[in-house]
């Protein structure tokens, strides 16, 4: 199972987790009823899985791990992770005990390794959410008010509203193409989109750093995953490289 799967699979058990989890404390949660208390074992099965995958490692990371970090640690007042956190510390309690579907020490180990993991996902989310953002005044005008660019280390999930998921298959038909050729293929097909402003954008200081996407979004990914693996440390185009590489986009409303 590739790294992509894995981490979406990761994403749906993180949602049903939250959905039934709902802000409750773990001493407060229901863990005599089977069906919720399989709904963390496999919220935190699928996370350690994910874990030991090694999906840090530089040429395989992919910014849909950023999205998963970034839901539990930072939305819905980080209760997710608090849960998790939570989980460890009272993983010996009474309450818990019908939970413990392994050795307890073996659940301990997996709790920590998985609190551990996560932080250190949301750690380079956050690096390169703030490298997404920092001297944006390298962006270049357009005057006729139709097209607008975005580089590519601007494209963050955490700043991105697309309307489609991503899908693998289409990920993977354009990991044949070469950087270039993504690059070229926007004139016959142009990506699309515009900016709006996020929380924590500063209007006077440089543009709105949020990113609705129209059309390309899968473009888009692929750039940014070459971009955070270092695969376009050598790579330039109309004279800017790396993550200063220009894409432009249609303005589409």
């Amino acid at each position: 199972m590739s790294l992509f799967i894995l981490i979406q699979q990761c994403l749906e058990s993180t949602e049903r987790a939250e959905k039934t989890i709902k802000n409750i404390s773990v001493l407060k949660y229901e863990w005599e009823n089977k069906e919720k208390k399989e709904i963390v074992y496999l919220w935190m099965k699928d996370i350690f899985s994910l874990l030991k995958k090694d999906p840090m490692k530089i040429g395989q990371i992919e910014p849909l791990l950023f999205v998963l970090a970034d839901k539990i640690v930072l939305q819905n007042k980080s209760f997710l992770f608090k849960f998790l956190k939570d989980l460890n510390k009272y993983h010996t309690h009474l309450l818990l005990e019908s939970w413990r579907a392994s050795k307890e020490e073996e659940k301990k180990v997996m709790i920590e390794a998985i609190i551990t993991a996560i932080i250190e996902w949301e750690k380079l989310s956050q690096s390169f959410f703030e490298d997404a953002r920092r001297n944006l005044q390298l962006i270049e005008d357009r005057s006729n008010g139709k097209s607008l660019n975005f580089m590519i280390r601007e494209f963050h999930p955490r700043k991105i509203d697309a309307k489609h998921p991503w899908n693998e298959i289409q990920l993977t038909s354009l990991r044949e193409l070469s950087t270039e050729e993504i690059l070229a293929k926007a004139s016959e097909d142009p990506l699309s989109g515009f900016r709006f402003f996020i929380t924590d954008d500063i209007r006077i200081y440089g543009p709105a750093t949020g990113i609705e996407i129209k059309s390309g979004h899968h473009r888009v990914y692929e750039l940014y995953r070459r971009y955070i693996n270092g695969l376009l440390e050598k790579t330039c185009f109309h004279q800017q490289c790396n993550g200063n590489i220009l894409v432009l986009f249609l303005e589409k409303h």
